[in-house]
């Protein structure tokens, strides 16, 4: 199976980067003197300050974007790797991918009627009896709430050895605003946004494009060390038991 988790990952880095230059040129236009912009008629118009924040709250959208992109594709590389070959069973898969296995088809993690759940139980059954191909769903939850210490125990759970540098951890833990490091405060933020709580102006407030890159950095290397974590996985085939691992995968 060819996997390409970097890809896409990289390509939205380069969209934050970008956004980001735009943020810092027009710090350093303010810094040198009154920022001016060209309109579509050719005539000049200054920057505002409030436009300035609001164009630094913007960042926390788009570096949520990639986190939960990022989470999304690599539970989507799970998903296809455990059901592309029609050789494995449910049995074959790993204790923890089975588990979620059960909770997709038993959906047990919904509140259902009597009679639903009855469909639920007898659909997972007729599975096993019939030996049918292995389909997978692995269920993320509510959205909006992505951070390290959520993908950490959310990457724990679908049994994906997870493992950061010690520079890496101490980084994306480090307070930055409010005691929250840089993930946990890119989701708070995001979320108070998404409903309303905080306006763009509030939230850009006092912010600079060193600020946003420190974030920003942060949350990149951290994404960086998810995906090798997810690549590893999938390319020692660690999502079926051992015994029925590839022997090259060794």
């Amino acid at each position: 199976m060819r996997i390409d988790l970097r890809t896409d990952f990289e390509e939205r880095v380069v969209e934050v980067d970008a956004y980001i230059d735009l943020v810092s040129s027009i710090e350093h236009s303010i810094q040198a003197g009154v920022p001016l912009i060209k309109t579509r008629s050719g005539a000049s118009k200054v920057v505002e300050p409030m436009q300035q924040k609001l164009l630094c709250a913007g960042v926390y959208l788009h570096l949520y974007n990639l986190v939960e992109a990022t989470v999304s594709r690599c539970i989507a590389a799970v998903e296809r790797a455990a059901t592309e070959s029609a050789a494995w069973n449910v049995g074959d898969l790993s204790a923890e991918l089975r588990g979620e296995w059960v909770r997709s088809m038993a959906k047990t993690h919904e509140n259902l009627s009597v009679e639903s759940r009855l469909d639920a139980a007898l659909n997972l059954c007729n599975h096993l009896v019939r030996m049918l191909p292995v389909r997978l769903s692995i269920s993320q939850g509510g959205g909006g709430n992505w951070d390290d210490e959520e993908i950490f125990r959310f990457t724990k759970r679908i049994g994906v050895p997870i493992r950061f540098t010690p520079e890496t951890q101490r980084g994306v833990k480090q307070p930055i605003r409010n005691d929250k490091g840089a993930m946990q405060l890119v989701r708070h933020l995001r979320n108070k946004l998404a409903h309303g709580e905080l306006s763009f102006s509030e939230c850009g407030e006092g912010l600079t494009a060193a600020d946003l890159t420190k974030i920003k950095d942060c949350t990149v290397v951290y994404l960086s060390e998810v995906i090798d974590c997810y690549e590893g996985f999938l390319t020692r085939f660690e999502y079926v038991v051992p015994e029925k691992r590839p022997q090259h995968a060794g």
